[in-house]
Parts: C-alpha cells; sequence; structure tokens
C-alpha cells in the first residue's frame, strides 16, 4: 500500500504509522458525514493518521476539529496531513491518552474508531499495540468520556465488531446514553455481519436499523450503497 491516500480534497501520509487506512475509519467518517447535518465543535477520539477529522472539517465547514491521539508517531503523522490540507485553521491535534484529556467545551459531535482486539495476542510492537489493542482505550472509556462531554443534543458515533452490538448498548444505557441508529456492515451479501456503525444520544429514541454491503461477490467490485455513501471523498467514485 502507498504512503500517500489521496482522497479527493485531501491526502493521508501515513508512511510508518502504526495502521493504515482501513476501511473501518472511512465508513465511519462517512456515515458520520451523512447522518448529521451540521456540528459546530467535532471530536475525533484516536485519530490514527488523521483521516476521520479530514473526513469531518470537508464535511462541516464552520466546524472546529479536535483530534486526540496517544502514539506519537501517528500523532505527528496527522498532524502535518492536517497542516497541509485546505482546513489547517480549523483542525487541532491534541497529543494525550483519552484518559488525561480534559476539554473545556463539549462536543456536538464524537467519533472514534476505537481499538478492540481485546482478546488477541499482544505483537511485541508497542506502538501497534497500543493502537489495535484495549491497552489504552476501549469503548467503555470512550462512552464513559461522552457521557459527560457530549451537549445534551450531541451524538457520538463508533465503528465495532458486530460481536460488540449487546455489550455496547447495555453500557450506554447504564451511563444514560441511547443508540439511535444502527447499521450492520457486511462484506459481501452473502456474509454474516463483520461490524456495526452506531449512533448515541443522551436522548431516549426509537432506534433505527439498516445495513450496508461493502462489496459484491466479486473483490474490488464495491455495491452502489457503499459508494454512495464514500462518494464525495474516494477519487474513484
Amino acid at each position: 500500500m502507498s504512503d500517500i491516500f489521496k482522497f479527493k480534497q485531501f491526502s493521508i501520509n501515513q508512511q510508518n504509522a502504526p495502521f493504515k487506512i482501513g476501511t473501518d475509519g472511512v465508513l465511519l467518517g462517512c456515515w458520520v458525514a451523512k447522518n448529521t447535518n451540521k456540528a459546530n465543535t467535532i471530536l475525533d477520539i484516536g485519530t490514527g493518521t488523521g483521516v476521520i477529522a479530514l473526513i469531518m472539517a470537508q464535511r462541516f465547514l464552520n466546524a472546529k476539529v479536535s483530534a486526540v491521539e496517544i502514539n506519537k508517531t501517528a500523532a505527528n503523522l496527522a498532524k502535518n496531513n492536517f497542516n497541509q490540507s485546505l482546513w489547517a485553521n480549523r483542525i487541532q491535534l491534541i497529543e494525550s491518552s483519552l484518559q488525561d484529556f480534559t476539554p473545556s467545551t463539549r462536543y456536538d459531535i464524537i467519533v472514534s474508531n476505537p481499538p478492540y482486539f481485546v482478546n488477541s495476542a499482544i505483537s511485541g510492537d508497542s506502538s501497534k499495540d497500543t493502537a489495535r489493542h484495549t491497552l489504552k482505550l476501549d469503548f467503555k472509556a470512550v462512552l464513559h468520556f461522552a457521557s459527560k462531554q457530549l451537549r445534551p443534543d450531541g451524538t457520538l458515533y463508533l465503528v465495532l465488531p458486530f460481536s460488540n452490538k449487546e455489550e455496547i448498548v447495555k453500557k450506554a444505557r447504564e451511563l444514560g446514553l441511547f443508540p439511535n441508529r444502527i447499521c450492520e456492515v457486511l462484506p459481501t451479501p452473502l456474509a454474516s455481519p463483520k461490524r456495526i456503525l452506531i449512533s448515541i444520544t443522551k436522548e431516549k429514541s426509537i432506534t433505527s436499523f439498516s445495513s450496508l454491503i461493502v462489496e459484491q461477490n466479486v473483490r474490488h467490485q464495491y455495491s452502489n450503497d457503499y459508494k454512495e455513501l464514500t462518494k464525495e471523498y474516494y477519487i474513484n467514485f
């Protein structure tokens, strides 16, 4: 994979990044962009090289975007990617753990693609392990943070393994948070769901359910729904 990943309005330098850009982060950013009309304050937790934060900046032209990242290599890459973008004056990089981050503002949107390899083996590469495993951050920490830092009408957006669906709904409700949208993501039409995209608010509502197929049965033959969701960002669509 190339060290430079080009989108329609920005590029991501991911040279030596703990992890390269994947489908999860792009899907989440595009899903937030589709399902939110406006936002003035946005926080991306665990920004990595900054792709979700940059999608937020492109979509919400009046928003101030903050991005938190604990990994030094990723944080430096994200900062440079932000500075090279059209929206450098509206994106702030905070090199910190979530636990040490104490913002003075509340957010219209909090978005996170958190690590979730809870039961998998530790690789020995501390940079990758922090990014992939729940060593420093997990969705429970994100939920707890959001319960305090979301505006009353704000929304938390997450992408997680499908197997975590019941657990996150239960934990959210314990914190006074409620899912209002859940989208099951299927790799192909005949596959089982592998991920969920979930939006969570402080207001109780009836949860709407949907599904999204990423590819047809041929590799890299993307579904029309996937193309429609990502077309404002991916060059090829």
